[in-house]
């Protein structure tokens, strides 16, 4: 596995075929790198996330369509400016991104390919002056100096990577806020006993933001959807609909299908004021 930036070191002379399967920042570059490999070379194609050559999102230019279809005209656009006769195709795919193109034959003979790298490159040229993308003159090492490839390593940014006492800690920061907004409801065990037990407010994400210390929600700030998607994260303790969170009540083993649920802590059990709501034996989770 490496990375392909789009360079004089990045063709494939000896390919037949070169496949861009959601290819993304490289998709444009895909039919550009089969018209410089070799006379012989063709694509097929299947684009998904809507990039620029210089690895930048794709902005539409006709409003009158959605995205996707604006980006599928561009794609065609770029196919023909390399030289190709495309074919178009819809997959059968589970996708609703399944439009793929097949650049399977040259419009042009081998002794035009100057010609025709010179089209291509004055084409890449006028997609930089229109992006405000400072284009550098094409080197013997590049065909666009401004590409940025993605990093080999991801960042994760759904708050699973940050450090467990500061979840623990938001955790029970919240739970902490809601419960002050009092709500008593009752449930009856199966042995009859009725217990009262509070669930707590539902509030606004953004007032509990607000009510949540500073330093700690700086660490959220880059994570996506930061507390949202840290709550979403805990929904065995939140229930977060509509831009609210409030607590969840806990459910009974028998409302639930499957088995691993009783494999995780009962987290009221050993947080909530009350404690469970439900005896040890109905609880869907464990009380240790």
């Amino acid at each position: 596995v490496r990375t392909i930036t789009p360079c004089a070191s990045s063709l494939f002379p000896q390919a037949d075929w070169l496949i861009g399967n959601h290819s993304d920042e490289l998709t444009p570059w895909i039919p550009v790198i089969a018209a410089r490999s070799s006379p012989s070379c063709r694509f097929f194609l299947l684009p998904c996330c809507a990039y620029e050559f210089d690895g930048s999102k794709y902005q539409r230019e006709d409003s009158s369509c959605s995205l996707y279809s604006d980006y599928m005209s561009y794609v065609l656009s770029v196919c023909e400016v390399c030289g190709f006769t495309t074919s178009i195709d819809r997959l059968r795919i589970p996708s609703t991104k399944r439009t793929c193109f097949i650049g399977y034959e040259r419009r042009h003979d081998a002794d035009r390919a100057e010609e025709t790298n010179r089209t291509i490159q004055e084409f890449i040229d006028s997609r930089g002056s229109k992006n405000k993308v400072r284009n550098v003159p094409t080197s013997s090492e590049g065909y666009w100096s401004e590409f940025k490839p993605r990093e080999g390593k991801e960042v994760v940014r759904n708050c699973t990577q940050l450090d467990k006492s500061l979840l623990e800690d938001i955790v029970s920061l919240v739970s902490r806020i809601l419960l002050n907004k009092r709500r008593n409801i009752s449930a009856t065990s199966i042995d009859g006993e009725e217990r009262v037990w509070n669930a707590g407010g539902c509030l606004m994400l953004n007032e509990v933001a607000q009510a949540l210390p500073r330093e700690k929600l700086k660490h959220l700030k880059k994570q996506c959807s930061g507390l949202q998607t840290l709550l979403r994260n805990h929904p065995w303790v939140f229930k977060v609909e509509q831009g609210a969170v409030q607590m969840r009540v806990p459910k009974r083993r028998s409302d639930l299908t499957g088995t691993g649920c009783r494999t995780k802590p009962c987290w009221f059990h050993g947080n909530h004021p009350d404690g469970c709501l439900l005896p040890g034996d109905e609880c869907a989770y464990q009380h240790l």
